[in-house]
Parts: structure tokens; C-alpha cells; sequence
């Protein structure tokens, strides 16, 4: 039996399908996305994206980018 999605995850989703059009536009670039949508989802999941635990980079849930990061 598959796990629900927490309700963050449920809120992203609504929100994401009420401006499908805008943010698969090609103008909707990476640091809105990461803003708005992936970084509260994998917060929702439990993640340390912000690092507030201030873990090394090598132990933090999301490592830092050596350069610029491209998705």
C-alpha cells in the first residue's frame, strides 16, 4: 500500500496545475522553480534544503553546486 502524500506535497500540486501554463512556459526559469515548487517539496519530505543544521556540504541533504547549476 503506497504512502499519501503529505498534504505540502497535495498544495504544491493544486498550485502547480492552476499555472501549468506559466510554468511550463519557457520564460518560468530555474530560481522561481527552486523557490516556489522544489525546495518546499523536498522540505515537506523532510529535507534540510536550507541546511539549518549547518551540516559540511558533504553532509547536508542538498550539496552545494561547484558551479552554476543547471537543470
Amino acid at each position: 500500500m503506497a504512502t499519501p502524500a503529505p498534504d505540502a506535497v497535495k498544495r504544491l500540486v493544486d498550485r502547480f496545475d492552476l499555472g501549468r501554463k506559466v510554468f511550463q512556459s519557457g520564460d518560468y526559469k530555474e530560481e522561481p522553480l527552486r523557490a516556489e515548487f522544489l525546495n518546499p517539496f523536498f522540505e515537506s519530505l523532510g529535507w534540510d534544503v536550507a541546511n539549518k543544521a549547518g551540516l559540511a556540504g558533504s553532509w547536508s541533504h542538498v550539496p552545494p553546486c561547484q558551479k552554476r547549476c543547471s537543470v
